[in-house]
């Protein structure tokens, strides 16, 4: 399931929760197959960095999940 711009654009009003749920949603969503090919790279820059900014708030399962989530993001090897 690809993000719409309405997802980014709400990046910085959700709550750690919400955004944990929309990094699962994407995450059990794409494990399959190659993740986000419909996304830009300032889109996938975004993504990260909203990752990377929250990080530091989430337990060790939720850092788990960001970290697989970046792992398929950045399987294409575009330079993000």
């Amino acid at each position: 399931m690809a993000m719409s711009d309405n997802d980014f654009n709400k990046f910085d009003i959700l709550s750690d929760k919400d955004f944990l749920k929309l990094v699962q949603r994407l995450y059990e969503n794409n494990i399959n197959k190659s993740i986000y090919h419909d996304f830009d790279l300032d889109k996938k820059q975004k993504f990260i960095r909203e990752i990377f900014t929250r990080l530091h708030l989430f337990d060790s399962n939720s850092i788990n999940l960001c970290l697989k989530t970046l792992c398929l993001l950045i399987q294409e090897r575009e330079e993000v």
